[in-house]
C-alpha cells in the first residue's frame, strides 16, 4: 500500500509540474505575440535583433518551444520589455514610466510605500464620491426640501430612497411597513440603495435615518457618498410629528371605510 501511495504521489506531483509548465509556455507565447504585434514588428525583425531564428520564434509563439533563460532575455530585449513582463503570472506593464515607478516603489521604505498606497486609495475614493451627496436626518429635518433646492442649484438629480421604494412597490412606505414589517422594509431599502450606488454621476440622495442601523448598506453608502446630517428645531419636529399623526389617523379611517364597503 505504501508503494502504491508513493507512486500515486509521484504521479500527482509530475502532473502538477506539467500543468504549471504548460501554463507558463502558454502565457509566454501569448505575451510575446502581443508585444510583437503591438509594436508592429515582423518576426524577421525580432529575429535579427535577438539572434534567435524565425523558426524558433514561431515555435515560441505557438507555445511549443523550450527556450533557455539566456535566449528569452535576448527576445525580451528585442521587444524592449523586461523579461519578467513575459513570464510573470500577473500582467506587468511594459510601459517604461510604469516600470520606472515600479522599480522606485520596490526600493522605497515600508513607510513610503504605505504613504503612496494611502494616497492612491484616497484619490480613488475622492473620484467615487465626486459630486455625490447624501442627506440624512430624522423625518421632518428638511431632507426633501433642502435636497430639491441643492439639486436645482447644482444642476444634479435629486433622488429619494423612499420614493424609489414607493415606485417599486406601488404603495406608500407606511403601507409597505405595515404589510412587510421592519425586516421587509429594510430589505427593500438595501436593494434600492444598491441600485442607486450602481448609477454613475453626481446626485443628491435622501435616505431614511434608520439606514444607519444596517451595517452593510450604511458602509456602502459611506464609501460612495459624502454624507450630511441634518438637524431641525424641536418645534419643527413637533409640527411634523403632529401632521404625521393626523395623516396616519386619516389613512386608518379611510382603510376602515374601505373594509366596511367591501364586506357589506
Amino acid at each position: 500500500m505504501c508503494i502504491t501511495f508513493n507512486r500515486m504521489a509521484q504521479f500527482d506531483t509530475s502532473s502538477s509540474i506539467d500543468d504549471s509548465r504548460t501554463a507558463l509556455m502558454g502565457r509566454l507565447a501569448q505575451r510575446v505575440r502581443d508585444e510583437r504585434n503591438k509594436k508592429g514588428l515582423p518576426r524577421r525583425v525580432v529575429s535579427e535583433r535577438s539572434g534567435v531564428s524565425p523558426r524558433y520564434l514561431a515555435q515560441l509563439e505557438a507555445g511549443e518551444g523550450n527556450i533557455s533563460i539566456a535566449l528569452l532575455e535576448r527576445v525580451a530585449g528585442a521587444l524592449d520589455v523586461p523579461i519578467e513582463a513575459l513570464i510573470a503570472q500577473q500582467q506587468i506593464s511594459a510601459d517604461s514610466d510604469a516600470q520606472r515607478i515600479a522599480q522606485q516603489f520596490s526600493r522605497a521604505s515600508a513607510d513610503v510605500r504605505r504613504q503612496i498606497v494611502s494616497l492612491l486609495e484616497d484619490k480613488k475614493q475622492a473620484d467615487i464620491k465626486a459630486g455625490r451627496i447624501c442627506l440624512l436626518g430624522l423625518r421632518g429635518a428638511g431632507k426633501t426640501t433642502l435636497g430639491r433646492l441643492a439639486a436645482k442649484a447644482l444642476g444634479t438629480p435629486f433622488v429619494e430612497l423612499d420614493s424609489l421604494i414607493e415606485g417599486e412597490t406601488g404603495m406608500p412606505v407606511a403601507e409597505v411597513l405595515s404589510l412587510y414589517g421592519v425586516d421587509g422594509l429594510r430589505r427593500l431599502e438595501a436593494e434600492a440603495l444598491e441600485r442607486v450606488i450602481k448609477t454613475d454621476g453626481p446626485m443628491i440622495l435622501s435616505v431614511p435615518v434608520d439606514l444607519v442601523e444596517q451595517a452593510r448598506p450604511f458602509g456602502r453608502l459611506l464609501a460612495r457618498f459624502h454624507t450630511v446630517w441634518l438637524q431641525a428645531s424641536r418645534r419643527s419636529m413637533s409640527c411634523v410629528y403632529a401632521t404625521e399623526a393626523i395623516r396616519r389617523t386619516q389613512w386608518r379611517m379611510t382603510s376602515h371605510r374601505l373594509l366596511r364597503t367591501l364586506t357589506r
